[in-house]
């Protein structure tokens, strides 16, 4: 893999500019152990993000239930809201 492809990949998994060249100099002296310790740890901050992320939502679904349950209805969008489809957003303005 070229050293411009492993730079995209370290930017897009949200690498610092820092660690991206912590990683190629790593690279350049064979530090595999290093670079392996670097994306494990990147890994997991991305992976407790996730599961941040995941619990708000659980949270969203819980209050969403208990309102609804309250109001004796089962639609998921009540007002015509639809906010979570962004692929139709996006077509509607091209």
């Amino acid at each position: 893999m070229g050293i411009d492809c492993v730079c995209c990949l370290l930017k897009d998994i949200g690498c610092s500019l820092e660690e991206v060249e912590r990683f190629l100099e790593m690279e350049r002296t064979g530090d595999r152990a290093g670079q392996i310790g670097l994306l494990t740890c990147r890994r997991c901050t991305l992976l407790e993000r996730m599961h941040s992320v995941q619990k708000q939502i659980d949270e969203i679904d819980c209050l969403l239930y208990k309102i609804r349950k309250e109001n004796g209805k089962n639609e998921k969008n009540e007002k015509g809201f639809d906010c979570c489809d962004k692929s139709k957003k996006r077509q509607e303005t091209v």
